[in-house]
């Protein structure tokens, strides 16, 4: 009955802690409810443990089958991995890997220690020396690998995607396949050398290098990213903010001529009035009106900051004969921002006028609809383009620099911000961007 226990126990071994360490970086993203996930991975383990005693009673002679088994385990644990976990494959690739060669080195250095100190049990699978050395070494390292999942690979995982990702699995898939070709022996005068433990140690130290240095790398480029997005956020900003004093400059030396002209009617009109000439003072007012300007602003929405932000775009667009419509629902307190209401309308706006302005045929427009509803603001903006769109996967990239669109970039972070989502699709040579943010209850 103990021995029975003990293997039950190290069945559970090799399986739980690992699982349990794929999902630290992924917590909150997950595809399915924790209730769930909980009896997924139950009906999972049952599994497991079913078709390990199997083996160790049909095939514990075949050692070199073992690893053939421990691949086939893997590969199902990734598949209900993958299936559970909303996030990209490669993320998740990368991860799963990673995760795979710690418990390679655990079980590496549980066979060295085993080995040496009860090499009469070494060659039974599950034996009791091995399950507690398994079991020890988890208490040790695992909470070390844990907060290293949480602290480094968390906030990488979670930041803005860089192209880097599709790639990034090689490395830990690399260090693994080098683990299980290194540990693929079962012989204990091997094992047992001190040139196994050396080797392996210095296999251990450097894989688990590597891994933070490429994460320090992803996590200093997702940085670097977020610093252009704010720079380009305080760029677009003082834009702005130059228009608008532009404008107040304008509208200043405008009022100043008016102020004199003003003092010239008024003698004018003075004169005709003393002069009792009422048909020609009549005649005078009637040129004078015609002659003014009335400049009729329009107002887009409630909110006075985007609705500055609109009317720039807006005369931009019309200067580049764009047709615009819109459609704006933007109160004066949202609960959002105003800086971050004018980063999402002032980049895609932004970017629907450059796309239409490089239209050499067909019918520029852009249509921009915002209303809010339950608690949330929602912001779609459609635009036509010349149909050329540069992507790298997921990504769209820029056609002013290369790299992805540090518009649409700084579009995401808001949103991320305000709990909200973004989506950005291409259509019959339309593009469409559609914003959700949560707003104040």
């Amino acid at each position: 009955m103990f021995d029975t226990f003990v293997k039950g126990l190290g069945m559970l071994l090799t399986v739980l802690p690992y699982a349990v360490l794929c999902f630290i970086p992924f917590w909150g993203n997950l595809k399915i409810s924790t209730q769930k996930l909980i009896f997924i991975f139950a009906l999972f383990l049952s599994v497991q443990i079913g078709t390990t005693y199997l083996y160790i009673s049909l095939l514990s002679d075949h050692s070199d089958l073992w690893q053939l088994f421990v691949y086939v385990l893997l590969a199902f644990s990734f598949m209900i991995f993958r299936l559970t976990v909303r996030m990209k494959f490669c993320k998740l690739f990368y991860v799963f890997l990673m995760v795979a060669t710690y418990a390679y080195c655990v079980t590496g250095f549980s066979n060295y220690v085993e080995v040496k100190l009860y090499p009469s049990t070494f060659e039974i699978l599950f034996s009791t020396p091995c399950v507690v050395l398994n079991a020890l070494l988890l208490v040790i390292t695992m909470p070390f690998f844990a907060h290293f999942l949480h602290k480094f690979v968390r906030p990488a995982i979670l930041a803005v995607d860089i192209s880097a990702w599709k790639f990034m699995w090689l490395i830990p898939a690399t260090f693994l396949g080098v683990l299980s070709i290194y540990m693929g022996t079962f012989e204990a005068s091997i094992l047992s050398s001190w040139q196994y433990i050396t080797v392996l140690s210095i296999l251990t130290f450097g894989t688990f290098l590597v891994y933070y240095v490429v994460i320090k790398m992803i996590t200093a480029t997702v940085n670097s990213a977020k610093l252009e997005v704010s720079v380009t956020m305080m760029q677009q900003q003082l834009t702005l903010q130059g228009e608008q004093y532009k404008m107040l400059t304008e509208n200043i030396a405008l009022a100043r001529a008016a102020r004199h002209d003003v003092r010239h009617h008024l003698s004018v009109l003075e004169s005709y009035i003393d002069s009792g000439k009422n048909e020609e003072l009549r005649t005078y007012l009637s040129e004078y009106k015609s002659g003014v300007e009335f400049e009729n602003e329009t107002i887009y929405c409630q909110n006075f900051s985007v609705n500055a932000v609109i009317r720039h775009y807006i005369g931009l667009a019309c200067k580049n004969g764009i047709d615009v419509s819109a459609n704006l629902e933007v109160p004066e307190n949202t609960g959002i921002a105003d800086t971050d209401l004018c980063i999402i309308f002032g980049n895609l706006l932004e970017n629907a006028v450059e796309a239409c302005a490089r239209m050499r045929e067909g019918t520029r427009f852009i249509r921009l609809n915002s209303i809010v509803m339950a608690n949330m603001l929602a912001i779609t903006i459609d635009n036509s383009f010349n149909g050329e769109i540069k992507k790298d996967g997921e990504i769209f990239l820029s056609h002013k620099r290369k790299g992805a669109g540090i518009g649409l970039s700084s579009v995401s972070a808001v949103a991320k911000k305000y709990e909200g989502t973004v989506k950005f699709e291409c259509k019959d040579q339309i593009f469409e961007a559609s914003v959700m943010l949560k707003t104040i209850g």
